[in-house]
């Protein structure tokens, strides 16, 4: 009897923490192919990692790789090996085209985000890590290291697929933009690092989070015009792409803002990446 009371306590003690367990839960998304046969060689890139391939150590070669893995097997079994640079600019390709949406390239030794960064002499580990690098000379910003930005986002909850939000491009005009206003202003001035915690907020709709810059209180008609750009900005990486169309279009309308040009251009990216993605009705 005091054993079957003993185990009976027992049951209901653990009751609570089965309860948990299937209360609080998480979605997942598993993905686990399971392959009737062994792999020992891939057969559309080379064998991991890619950066050993890069660097002349072609392994097996497959003819059905893609031309940018046999252009560098070519250089290496030619005698051209790619030198420094363009073994990263090779990489950088490769991860943005194997990488489906992850940031993390650890598995590929350290290879940066994009095939668009690869020849940027003035930015050789890429126009994140630039941009990262610009903003720190700004006094009183919180720091930001490479992992707490992301540049993929989902498409939709309903849909498994990711892309690439945030391009070089962006890093890059961000960075720009920066140097010019701590030229003119100075890089302890109150209005950069406002301008500069602002484009955090736009880059933070890179991933998932909606955070959209506030109307600005500078009096200074350069600062208005960029945070009616940074808002734009902020719009199309929420993807609301109508306000972000809208708040472009009114950007390429004012004859004095250093953006105009670059709106133009941009209403249309916004009408081709609305299209391309559908996340709006009708």
């Amino acid at each position: 009897m005091p054993r079957f009371i003993a185990t009976h306590r027992s049951t209901l003690l653990a009751l609570p923490a089965l309860l948990s367990l299937a209360l609080f839960t998480v979605p997942v998304q598993p993905c686990g192919p399971q392959f009737p046969q062994a792999i020992f060689t891939y057969n559309v890139h080379p064998d991991m990692p890619l950066t050993a391939f890069a660097a002349g150590q072609p392994g097996i070669i497959e003819p059905e790789f893609a031309r940018s893995y046999l252009v560098v097997a070519y250089r290496t079994l030619t005698k051209q090996p790619l030198n420094a640079l363009e073994q990263k600019a090779a990489v950088r390709l490769w991860s943005a085209r194997l990488n489906h949406g992850s940031d993390d390239t650890s598995w590929m030794e350290g290879a940066s985000l994009s095939e668009n960064e690869s020849n940027d002499r003035d930015c050789p580990d890429g126009q994140l890590q630039c941009w990262l690098a610009a903003r720190r000379t700004v006094s009183d910003v919180p720091d930001i290291k490479l992992d707490d930005l992301r540049v993929y986002r989902r498409i939709s909850d309903q849909y498994y697929g990711q892309f690439r939000n945030c391009l070089p491009d962006a890093f890059r005009y961000a960075r720009t933009t920066l140097q010019q206003r701590s030229e003119r202003l100075g890089a302890d001035d109150r209005a950069v690092r406002a301008w500069v915690l602002a484009q955090d907020r736009v880059f933070q709709n890179c991933s998932a989070a909606e955070s959209i810059p506030p109307e600005t209180g500078a009096r200074d008609a350069l600062l208005q015009a960029d945070r009616q750009y940074q808002i734009a900005s902020a719009y199309f990486y929420a993807l609301r792409f109508q306000d972000a169309e809208r708040h472009f279009r009114q950007i390429a309308a004012d004859a004095n803002s250093p953006h105009r040009l670059l709106a133009r251009y941009l209403v249309a990216r916004t009408l081709i990446r609305r299209a391309s993605l559908q996340t709006e009705p009708g």
